[in-house]
């Protein structure tokens, strides 16, 4: 469902509910409550999981002509699919791939499968490993029939009416699970560095760098001179104040260095006013890239975005340079010999830069066909350049046209729950309930008498109330808007709840807090001594730095060398 709502809200059975409740009900005025009156957290007592490995899977809603057939829906043609949250889309995915093997005869070798994140990329090579196998063990006889998948059966069935060979899709199926370590299933930056290092030669690709998460103190460096000579230029000191803050100039080289050339916003800020200060502006934005190019060269690192700017420009070529358009074309052909299908996950998180480099494989070869699985609705990364491209826009960049079709059916939630998310939507969608308590009468509120800082004591209170209820810990789940939301209230809950075993960020032993000398200390701890060198001196620099200047712990001369 949308990301969009920050109410306070709690479903839950009628009965538990009293005369003395203090909370305004939002069943008959959800779409006349603003935004801005919306106040904290979202709590739902609800089967959260179905996407485990054993269970019902996800199946096509019939009445609906878009809905997806995972089953039976044409595989070798360009898709969009849109997988709103709790309709099997992790599972879809792992059973395309199945289908992909069994009926195209497409090795895991020959897919290319990208996702967000590395965690998620490990989950979904588990599943799909898992998945595959139980077919494998189901049609060889080494798996009863009670201990797979409905799904599995069904597909079982349909095959034979299909009059497919079992023998060639156990085949198929075995080959695929003996080359599943070469299984083409990474993030996009792991997709990047893969086919640079793989095809360095072809690619003209740098080799023997160490990649590292960030270049925060090369930027700093870079800026630095330019303020140092920019200074000496400048007569006015109107003009000489304002560029001064090295702030500003950090933020504009950061985002001048998180695409190529080509794809960089033509206006990332306005031009100042005064002719000498518009001047500087316009030589920082054309000289800073190059002067921190040179840098990492000089360093030997790269960015992990490095990766994606330096594919991309090796696939794009130099369009004045023949030699080099060549090279690009060869590049190009070679990554796109190695796959005949590419499918994406999460696709409404995926930025111009990337959507560029798949652009230019499937142009270099309109056979491979291409899948997007997502669900704009949930497209959180739209601050850092995420987007949720519509058919047509995939279609003008693709040069090939997109099917789009829709996962309808939702195994997490009740109707209820779903139809009122529906007022959050930023793209309509139409989802059906079909789990076990999908008609449960549960009651939805809003409450916009609480206090900010009562919050945690109220959603305490209810966390409560769901527990002594019999409603597990597991199926109660605390949700906000944003991540610093979460922090300090996963900590005050766990103050006024201390029984309750909590699994939210702060429950972490050392959360995200880049001033938190533990966390600093941990991460640390947690990457190999002798790589990632600059980071890991960066990171004592800035532990012991904390420490001097807020605990007065004094450090020898020359401790971190």
């Amino acid at each position: 469902m949308a990301k969009k709502d920050e109410a306070l809200c709690a479903e839950m059975p009628a009965e538990h509910l009293t005369a003395e409740t203090d909370w305004t009900q939002l069943c008959a005025e959800a779409e006349s409550v603003s935004a801005d009156e919306q106040t904290a957290a979202y709590l739902e007592a609800d089967e959260m999981d179905f996407a485990s490995d054993a269970g019902e899977a996800p199946a096509a809603d019939s009445s609906d002509d878009s809905s997806f057939d995972m089953l039976r829906a044409p595989l070798m043609r360009p898709t969009l699919l849109e997988a709103s949250a709790g309709t099997g889309k992790t599972f879809s995915i792992k059973h395309l791939v199945l289908r992909f093997v069994a009926e195209e005869d497409v090795s895991v070798s020959r897919m290319l499968i990208m996702t967000f994140t590395r965690a998620a990329t490990a989950e979904l090579k588990a599943r799909i490993q898992s998945h595959l196998s139980a077919m494998h063990g189901l049609m060889t006889g080494t798996f009863a029939d009670s201990a797979v998948d409905a799904v599995l059966l069904e597909q079982r069935t349909l095959w034979a009416e299909q009059g497919r060979d079992p023998a060639v899709i156990v085949s198929r199926l075995r080959e695929s699970l003996a080359q599943f370590d070469n299984a083409g299933i990474f993030t996009i930056h792991g997709f990047c560095q893969k086919m640079l290092e793989d095809r360095a030669f072809t690619s003209g690709s740098s080799i023997g760098f160490e990649l590292v998460e960030n270049v925060d103190d090369l930027v700093e460096e870079v800026v630095n001179e330019f303020i140092r000579t920019s200074l000496l230029q400048l007569s006015e000191r109107e003009d000489r104040a304002a560029i001064s803050d090295p702030g500003k100039w950090i933020e504009i080289l950061k985002q001048l260095m998180a695409a190529p050339d080509d794809l960089v916003p033509s206006t990332i800020v306005s031009l100042p006013e005064s002719p000498e200060l518009a001047a500087a502006f316009q030589n920082f934005v054309k000289e800073a890239p190059k002067r921190l190019a040179q840098k990492k060269r000089e360093a030997r690192v790269k960015t992990f975005d490095d990766l994606l700017i330096e594919l991309y420009e090796r696939l794009r070529g130099d369009p004045a340079d023949a030699e080099s358009r060549a090279q690009a074309q060869r590049l190009a052909e070679s990554i796109r010999s190695a796959f005949s299908v590419v499918l994406v996950d999460e696709f409404q998180d995926t930025n111009a830069l990337q959507y560029s480099i798949l652009a230019k494989i499937v142009q270099a070869n309109k056979k491979i066909n291409i899948m997007f699985v997502g669900d704009a609705n949930q497209a959180i990364y739209s601050g850092l350049g995420g987007i949720a491209k519509t058919p047509e826009e995939l279609a003008h960049q693709f040069g090939v046209s997109f099917e789009t079709a829709n996962l309808t059916g939702c195994y997490r939630s009740t109707q209820r729950i779903i139809d009122y998310y529906s007022n959050f939507e930023v793209v309509p969608s139409t989802i059906e309930a079909i789990s076990d308590i999908k008609n449960m009468q549960g009651t939805i509120f809003y409450d916009h008498t609480i206090y900010k800082d009562d919050l945690p004591h109220k959603i305490a209170q209810i966390i409560l109330l769901h527990l002594s209820s019999g409603i597990p810990a597991h199926d109660i789940c605390v949700v906000a808007p944003q991540w610093f939301q979460i922090y300090p209230l996963a900590k005050k809950l766990r103050d006024e709840l201390p029984s309750v075993n909590f699994d939210a960020p702060d429950i972490a032993p050392f959360k995200y807090d880049p001033m938190n000398p533990f966390y600093l200390l941990a991460k640390l701890f947690f990457t190999t001594p002798g790589t990632n060198v600059r980071v890991r001196k960066r990171i004592v620099s800035e532990f012991s730095d904390i420490l001097e200047s807020e605990y007065h712990v004094a450090f020898p001369e020359g401790y971190d060398t």
